[in-house]
């Protein structure tokens, strides 16, 4: 069956749809069970077709019921927006009749404003004299305002005259002629320049003296409304008077702060505003009679003028004035000496300029000099106070105190005028004396405490900033800086000429002395071995300026204090302290330089002596090693100085290397007899010239005297090297050359022969008289017992075999090894191994057996 048109009806409602479904349905059914036969289904075929006919008949009628309906709702839409825009016109129209409404309620309120208004008509005639008066007045005060902004601009107050603003209604016209309506107007150029001001005060007065008439008669008017304040009003135009009144009074502020110099330059014109400061005082006693009189009436009470107190503004001005000549005098200025000599200057300057110019403008009454010293005085206190604070530190106030002493002279010259007031400095004299006797010494310390732990806070860490150079000298900032503030206090302080005040700070500058070289002693000596080379030379040099900075104070209190027993002020204690601590820090500069070549010394004439194929052993470059470190001594001392540390440095590395050739065993060949020149030769190029300086050949002496061994040809040149040694070093025994031949690695028999002489030179020598020795030189330590001496010079001239004298000779051994002998280092050495040196087993055959220095004692 063909149902599409039903099937097409998809748009119509559902109640129709599901109508159409339920028939077709049952339509179905009834075909399916009545319907068997071919007629049947033909009938069924045209009943469907009747059926579908039937429905889009039906279709087309819901159709076109459902469009009908759809354009009635079309138009009740566009009904219901016209109503929307309807109503929204009708809400309008309704808010402006609101407004109008309230624009209505407005206007009835309005009913007390119109009566206002009909109370203001009704008063502008009698206040017509009153405009009047306020047109007159507005140009009477312009005339007065560009007097008196002259006047500031002559002055040199240009930008106060430029920012000055008329105050008032601008609608005022300066141009109106009041003639006309009967009114006088007053011109002030008429009046002499002298005398403008006063004809200007004057007028000021009458002005103030109208505005107030004009607030007591509108506060007494029966029309005056408290909704419609008259007063109000006329304190607007009115307020022009308070304008001018107080531009008037700023002018006569600037005169007063410059009184002196106007005075000085034009006294006529000071003159005049004198007199307006008496009419000023005259108009207080006037308007005081006249309370006094009407007391007990109330309404005459009304103060009728505004007593402006000039007399104490010009005090104020010229207190002012004081204030900036001496602020503008010590202004920039660092150094405290100078700002108390200007004080002192200024002072003298002004007064004698007062004295001169400004007391004749004043009547005696006002007594302006004795005001002046006064200001003056009240001045330089302030000043004091600022300097002489718990926080000041004592040098400045001893500038302050020799201030407080000479400063009373420069009133000297008016005495007669101190008649009544009393410039006494006694009580700040003693308290300053007090502060500083019992501060300087707290104060002294507690800067010495902290400067002695800025000095060693931070060892570790090498800023340049701490160092100061001195005529080529190096030093730290810390001693220098403390002895600078003692000078400068002791200084100040002397110069104030208190003799007690002076012995008080000598003595707390003794203690101070005594504590900062103790602490500096213990410092140093606990921090030796964190300080550097650099900075021990630095306090070293510091302790040698702090001996000449002692001495120093030392007669300089002397000299403040001739009477004074002189073992009071003696800082031998003080200045030997630090000479000791100096002699400690070239010993610990020298002691650090030597522990560095320690190293290098331990392996002389060991299988680490040197690098073979080279001519570098341990000691050139231990001497290369310590070069940088020797040099700050010579940059940064005292040439005298240095050649300790050099003498102290040279010895050791000496010392060290007699040391090591005289107890350790070797034997040496031609080439390492070489190295030991090279090491000579280092030697004197480390030191300075020997024919500059006569200190170095001393040191050079005991390896000379080697390198002369190992030049040695004959017995010739050996006993006159043996003869040049012993002059010098006269307890040199026969053991040193002995042992530097054994070790020279000389042939068999050119050794022997060398050996014998020696030998002879000393039995020779021991027939004469020789001087007694106290003190051992670097070779008289390796000398023998005595009775191993006689001993050996009764073996040397006995003709026994030579088995029997080396039996002899090892008995004597034993006899050493187990006497008390002075020099452990040779019995050491005897019982140690044998240290070869560089290929000492491939050359064994060729070179001389080592040999043990006691077994030769006798040949």
């Amino acid at each position: 069956m063909d149902l599409s048109p039903i099937n097409q009806s998809s748009s119509l409602p559902k109640e129709i749809l599901s109508t159409i479904e339920k028939a077709r349905r049952f339509g179905v059914a009834l075909a399916e069970t009545e319907l068997q036969t071919s007629k049947s289904l033909e009938n069924v075929t045209s009943e469907i077709q009747n059926i579908q006919h039937n429905n889009s008949l039906l279709y087309n009628q819901i159709t076109t019921l459902c469009s009908s309906q759809i354009e009635e709702a079309k138009q009740a839409l566009a009904l219901i927006d016209s109503s929307v825009s309807t109503l929204s016109q009708i809400k309008k129209e309704y808010q402006g009749l609101k407004g109008k409404a309230k624009k209505g309620q407005k206007i009835i309120k309005c009913y007390q404003t119109i009566r206002k208004a009909y109370m203001i008509l009704s008063l502008i005639g009698k206040t017509k004299e009153w405009i009047i008066r306020l047109l007159l007045l507005k140009k009477e005060v312009n005339q007065i305002t560009q007097i008196l902004k002259n006047e500031l601009i002559e002055m040199g107050f240009e930008e106060e005259a430029e920012n000055y603003e008329d105050e008032g209604d601008e609608s005022f016209n300066d141009e109106i002629d009041l003639s006309e309506y009967g009114v006088e107007e007053i011109n002030f150029d008429d009046e002499e320049p002298h005398y403008q001001l006063i004809a200007i005060f004057e007028r000021i007065v009458q002005l103030e003296e109208f505005k107030l008439k004009v607030f007591e008669e509108t506060s007494k008017s029966e029309n005056n409304s408290s909704d419609l304040n008259v007063e109000e009003i006329f304190s607007k135009y009115l307020s022009i008077i308070d304008g001018v009144s107080v531009l008037f009074q700023s002018v006569m502020e600037k005169y007063f702060q410059q009184a002196v110099p106007l005075a000085c330059e034009q006294p006529e014109k000071f003159v005049k505003i004198v007199r307006i400061i008496e009419r000023d005082e005259r108009k207080k006693k006037q308007q005081e009679i006249e309370h006094n009189t009407f007391d007990t009436e109330e309404e005459i009470l009304v103060t009728k003028y505004s007593y402006k107190n000039y007399k104490e503004l010009c005090f104020k001005g010229i207190k002012e004035y004081i204030g900036n000549c001496l602020k503008h005098e010590i202004e920039g200025i660092e150094d405290l000496e100078e700002v108390f000599e200007r004080i002192k200057q200024c002072v003298e300057g002004e007064l004698e300029a007062i004295d001169r110019h400004l007391t004749p403008c004043f009547p005696v009454k006002y007594c302006i000099l004795e005001k002046c010293i006064l200001f003056f005085d009240e001045h330089v206190r302030e000043y004091l106070l600022e300097y002489n604070t718990p926080e000041t530190d004592n040098i400045t106030r001893s500038y302050v105190l020799k201030f407080v002493i000479d400063y009373p002279v420069v009133y000297e010259p008016y005495e007669e005028y101190l008649e009544n007031i009393k410039i006494d400095y006694t009580e700040t004299i003693t308290d300053i004396k007090a502060i500083i006797s019992t501060t300087f010494l707290k104060s002294i310390m507690e800067w010495k405490e902290k400067l002695i732990k800025t000095m060693f806070s931070s060892l570790e860490k090498e800023d340049e900033k701490s160092y100061i150079e001195q005529d080529g000298f190096l030093y730290t900032f810390g001693p220098i800086d403390f002895f600078t503030t003692l000078n400068q206090a002791l200084l100040s302080i002397s110069q104030c000429g208190q003799k007690d005040l002076i012995e008080q700070v000598a003595y707390s500058i003794r203690l101070t002395l005594t504590d900062f070289k103790a602490d500096l002693s213990v410092e140093v000596r606990k921090n030796m071995k964190k300080i550097s080379i650099k900075k021990l030379c630095a306090l070293s040099n510091d302790s040698n300026k702090c001996v000449y900075l002692t001495h120093d104070l030392q007669d300089y209190i002397a000299e403040a204090l001739p009477d004074i027993e002189i073992e009071k002020i003696r800082m031998d204690e003080v200045t030997n302290g630090f000479t000791e601590l100096a002699k400690e820090l070239l010993s610990s500069i020298s002691d650090r330089i030597t522990s560095k070549l320690t190293n290098y010394m331990d392996r002389l004439f060991t299988k680490d002596w040197y690098v073979v194929g080279t001519e570098e052993t341990c000691l050139t470059r231990g001497l290369s090693d310590i070069q940088g470190d020797i040099q700050y001594p010579i940059d940064f001392l005292e040439w005298e100085n240095v050649v300790i540390i050099v003498k102290n440095v040279f010895s050791f590395v000496v010392k060290q290397y007699i040391e090591a050739f005289m107890t350790r065993k070797f034997s040496l060949k031609e080439e390492e007899r070489n190295l030991i020149r090279k090491e000579i030769s280092s030697c004197v190029e480390f030191l300075p010239p020997d024919d500059e300086h006569d200190w170095v050949s001393p040191l050079l002496k005991p390896l000379r005297m080697i390198e002369d061994i190992f030049e040695t040809i004959d017995d010739e040149d050996l006993l006159q090297c043996l003869s040049d040694a012993n002059e010098v070093y006269p307890d040199m025994g026969p053991i040193v050359f002995e042992t530097i031949i054994q070790k020279a690695g000389f042939s068999k028999e050119f050794k022997e022969s060398l050996l014998q002489t020696v030998q002879q030179f000393y039995t020779t020598k021991t027939k004469l008289k020789q001087a007694v020795v106290k003190k051992p030189s670097i070779f008289g330590v390796y000398n023998l017992p005595p009775e191993t001496t006689e001993t050996n010079e009764k073996k040397s001239k006995s003709k026994e075999s030579k088995e029997k004298v080396k039996k002899d000779k090892k008995k004597k051994t034993k006899k050493l090894f187990s006497s008390a002998s002075t020099e452990n280092t040779y019995l050491e050495d005897k019982e140690s191994k044998e240290q070869p040196l560089k290929d000492k087993k491939k050359n064994s055959t060729n070179e001389v057996q080592e040999i043990n220095l006691l077994d030769f004692i006798n040949d």
